[in-house]
């Protein structure tokens, strides 16, 4: 695992066999699957160094932006980890970090390391201690029924039904693109009406629109409606087992309605009913851990060049 090598430049083509290889012997979450990678780099390889490498066996997307090195989706991808299967011992993770550590950079961040990851040894010997981050809520498909353990979520979304709302879920690319467009207006438009900060800039917005064009099978756009209104809209990743909540919003002129929250009912109650996993992603939200089951803690790790130790 010591013999690593870089491949740098933002077109990642080259390493999409090896790439989708590693990730073959051991899939990893949604957002280490080569599509976010390539979109991602497309995107932001304007403003930062691209450089991927590999040992052959496994691969580690990373960038620079200026002299600190970060993972490819820093501040995007929830879950930050190596591609590849984990069967290496301990020494040898720490090997491959040491090498890193030697290359040109001052300082790193890493964001969204899951607990479970199966490269805890190689992130800790990387990235020092780390610090904890947040968590990641999910549900099980084998936890108790949504509706059951949710009744008067449950009521309302029967008589929201009755109301005309039901749930929309396009799959045509220029109904995906409106949708997303519309969310993107309303979480501008939260953010001057209650304070929101989570708006994404004019980059993260291309880097989804890209999503929606070239990985299609990845990407799932959910919306709720009161006859022809759009209520709320839901953008997913849905991959393996896996349905992955990525981004809600809603219009602000129905908020008393709580057509977020009806709408991530419906979704995670036809999850559910398909025997998936929901993941909710980063963040203990109140509306998140509603209907969550389980939660895994997130690790960040900010470390400078000169306290890392060979």
């Amino acid at each position: 695992m010591s013999c690593w090598r870089c491949i740098a430049g933002s077109d990642l083509a080259p390493i999409a066999p090896a790439w989708e290889d590693a990730a073959r012997r051991a899939p990893g979450s949604v957002f280490q699957t080569f599509p976010f990678a390539r979109c991602w780099a497309e995107v932001f390889g304007q403003d930062v160094d691209v450089q991927v490498w590999s040992d052959g066996q496994l691969i580690l997307p990373v960038a620079f932006r200026g002299s600190t090195l970060m993972p490819l989706g820093e501040g995007l991808f929830d879950y930050i980890d190596v591609i590849g299967a984990a069967g290496c011992p301990a020494a040898e993770q720490s090997r491959a970090a040491a090498w890193i550590a030697r290359r040109s950079w001052s300082s790193l961040q890493i964001t969204g390391v899951r607990t479970g990851s199966p490269f805890t040894a190689f992130w800790h010997r990387l990235g020092g201690g780390g610090e904890v981050f947040t968590a990641a809520p999910r549900r099980h498909p084998s936890d108790p029924e949504v509706e059951t353990e949710h009744r008067h979520a449950a009521a309302r979304w029967r008589r929201a039904q009755r109301l005309g709302a039901h749930l929309d879920h396009p799959t045509q690319p220029a109904e995906q693109q409106r949708l997303l467009h519309w969310m993107l207006e309303r979480k501008a438009q939260l953010l001057t009406t209650h304070g929101q900060t989570n708006v994404l800039g004019a980059l993260e917005q291309r880097w989804l629109e890209r999503m929606l064009e070239s990985a299609p099978t990845l990407v799932e756009l959910w919306s709720l409606r009161l006859r022809d209104r759009l209520m709320s809209g839901l953008l997913c990743w849905r991959f393996n087992s896996t349905r992955y909540a990525y981004m809600i919003s809603y219009d602000p002129e129905l908020a008393q309605l709580s057509p977020g929250i009806l709408l991530l009912f419906a979704v995670v109650r036809l999850t559910m009913s398909a025997g998936l996993y929901f993941d909710f992603l980063t963040g203990e939200q109140a509306f998140k851990q509603r209907f969550a089951t389980h939660r895994e803690t997130l690790w960040r790790f900010r470390r400078q060049r000169d306290q890392f130790r060979y």
